[in-house]
């Protein structure tokens, strides 16, 4: 008998790819085998079932999503009720030998089943491209945008200094950066910071705003309401015992200051786990993003942990604008999961993208960005209630030990998913440029994707930020460690940000940067259009001045 390499439940079917032919088996020890195939665009696919015993009769069948795979997803197809498959997926065909069907962009599954008997098969996937459906007059593609600098501030310590999070207001008048900065009292340890500038590039206020505890703390996100209320989000209380773990701790938090800069409120996400014979200890928990509806609430994701079995899982919450919690989703599989980006729909829908099924890096010492290795990028849609609507995963196809990270999100008024972040493998339907790659992805409103575009160079690239630009177009920022879509490389790694369409053509990019390390964690644009972008220089821009390690920057960029 042929080795078994197919899978029997939704969320492990194996990745198939037009021209791909593969042989199995089904029958009574293995009634189902499970397959998946994604189309960048319309196509006509043609499946065929061949080599099967004689006596025995095997079946395909084809079908589309259309609701919560994350509930069944995990449960073998065999043991699905009918009800169940009827509320998760639409059967698009089922043959005995051949399925023809034209099929528009997105994820399809297959199921191979025994009908009578047991017997080897063969299945035959193709895929032949072809002229996208009839619709309505599109709106006109955008255009390559090409910007000019406007300014650029250069900021810092003595110490290391990092930029994570941009809020604008609705005015375009006042941009607010968070991130993390060394103590003045003890250059080992970090403090939060928000700092407020015009759109002139003028400091409003104090330079920088520092909070936070006696331990290290840092702000990742930070956002605006419609009174001038702004909330940064990220970790506080932040602890390494290397002697004795079991004392280490870190919580995520809430901090909302007025327009004045005096402290409104601080919400606390602090959990605990309890270990036998010694009691509850202090888990691990982080807000890495948050985003404020028209209403004032605040939607805040992270990840979060309270058992000894499930050290860390993903977690969306919403908070009134007087900072009490209101609900609190966990989301997780049995590895370890985080939530890097939130984002809402009109309609109230919320969002959240990271890494699922990872390994919990416990040497990472304190730095979050290597606390998670391995693992799966995912999306999810929430409802206004909290309750999950669908799940999906972006990995390397068979590569349980690449790490394929989302690091973050934007959604359109209509609840259009665009997702930026980084891989070690190559994803379905991808080509690897080299190291480590940049990918964004684009996924409608019910969960199926629509395409994905992975990038890079032959060295280390990542995507950090994403941004919706006021034409409809996406842009993404990172880091490059060469020459990317063919720019000026400045040395060590510089920053970029780059323009897609979307339907995932690449536009235009800017690669920027000193001749030492350049990162770009996020981007955000006014109404006018005007892109701003922020993070971190180990070097020193032209007419400023490096105030030692690792600065912060802010650049504004006007469209030409």
């Amino acid at each position: 008998m042929v080795a078994d390499r197919a899978r029997n439940t939704l969320r492990q079917a194996r990745f198939l790819t037009a021209g791909d032919s593969v042989r199995d088996f089904v029958g009574r020890r293995d009634r189902d085998d499970l397959y998946r195939i994604r189309l960048g665009s319309r196509s006509q696919v043609a499946l065929r079932l061949g080599n099967v015993q004689r006596g025995a009769k095997v079946r395909v069948e084809i079908f589309s999503a259309k609701g919560a795979i994350g509930r069944i997803g995990r449960i073998n197809f065999s043991d699905l009720t009918r009800r169940q498959v009827r509320q998760n997926l639409t059967r698009l065909g089922s043959s005995s030998g051949a399925i023809d069907r034209t099929l528009e962009a997105g994820q399809y599954y297959l199921r191979i089943s025994p009908q009578r008997g047991e017997s080897r098969y063969r299945l035959s996937v193709n895929a032949t491209p072809i002229s996208p459906s009839p619709s309505p007059t599109p709106a006109p593609a955008p255009t390559p945008v090409n910007f000019s600098l406007g300014w650029l501030r250069q900021v810092g310590t003595g110490g290391n200094d990092y930029a994570y999070g941009i809020a604008i207001d609705s005015s375009g008048n006042n941009i607010y950066v968070s991130g993390t900065t060394s103590q003045v009292s003890d250059a080992a340890r970090t403090d939060s910071f928000v700092a407020q500038y015009d759109s002139s590039g003028n400091v409003v206020g104090a330079s920088l705003r520092r909070f936070g505890s006696t331990d290290d703390d840092a702000a990742f996100g930070v956002a605006i309401d419609a009174a001038g209320n702004y909330t940064a989000v990220g970790i506080t209380n932040l602890f390494i015992d290397r002697s004795n773990a079991l004392n280490s701790r870190l919580d995520g938090s809430l901090i909302q200051f007025d327009s004045s800069g005096s402290q409104n409120w601080q919400a606390l996400v602090e959990s605990t786990i309890s270990i036998p014979f010694l009691g509850n200890r202090p888990a691990g928990d982080a807000v890495s993003s948050v985003a404020i509806d028209a209403a004032g609430n605040l939607y805040v994701a992270g990840f979060t942990g309270e058992s000894l079995s499930d050290l860390a899982q993903a977690f969306v919450a919403k908070y009134k604008p007087n900072g009490d919690r209101e609900w609190l989703t966990k989301y997780g599989t049995n590895g370890a999961d985080a939530a890097s980006g939130v984002a809402l729909d009109a309609a109230g829908n919320i969002y959240i993208t990271g890494v699922r099924n990872a390994r919990l890096n416990i040497n990472s010492a304190g730095n979050l960005d290597g606390l998670f290795t391995e693992g799966d990028a995912f999306v999810a849609k929430f409802n206004s209630s909290g309750a999950l609507q669908w799940d999906e995963t972006l990995g390397t196809p068979d590569q349980s030990q690449i790490q394929d990270y989302a690091r973050g999100i934007a959604v359109t008024a209509d609840g259009t998913i665009y997702i930026a972040g980084q891989t070690d493998g190559t994803l379905a339907g991808q080509t690897s440029a080299g190291d480590r790659d940049a990918f964004i992805a684009r996924y409608s409103t019910d969960g199926t994707l629509g395409w994905v575009k992975q990038f890079g160079t032959s060295s280390l690239d990542e995507a950090q930020g994403i941004a919706i630009a006021p034409d409809g177009s996406v842009y993404l920022s990172g880091e490059t460690n060469a020459a990317l879509f063919g720019q000026t490389y400045a040395g060590g790694a510089d920053s970029f940000f780059a323009q897609f369409a979307s339907n995932g053509d690449q536009l235009s990019v800017r690669q920027f940067g000193t001749n030492r390390n350049d990162e770009s964690y996020n981007l955000r644009f006014d109404d006018a259009g005007n892109l701003y972008v922020i993070g971190q220089t180990e070097g020193e821009f032209a007419g400023q001045t490096s105030a030692g390690q690792y600065d912060v920057f802010i650049a504004k960029y006007t469209p030409q």
